[in-house]
């Protein structure tokens, strides 16, 4: 994502990379947020987020069945104490 952005540009990014409807995507939480400055002029920003998502089990089987994916995808470990 480019430095300068909205959350709905980031929820419309995320619909879109994981191919979901609006409706699908329950909840998105930032776990972990990192700038590339690789190609500079132009830095960008790397997100680890963890979502909540409608038919999860579908989903995940869909991405993970991909060929080309430039994505991670996997099941988020329990993180509460």
């Amino acid at each position: 994502m480019p430095l300068v952005h909205t959350k709905e540009e980031l929820d419309t990014k995320i619909r879109k990379t994981l191919h979901l409807q609006k409706e699908e995507l329950l909840t998105c939480q930032i776990v972990k947020k990192s700038i590339d400055a690789r190609r500079k002029p132009e830095n960008f920003i790397i997100y680890t987020i963890d979502v909540a998502v409608k038919k999860e089990n579908q989903i995940l089987q869909r991405m993970k069945s991909g060929k080309s994916c430039a994505i991670q995808i996997q099941e988020s470990k329990d993180v509460s104490y």
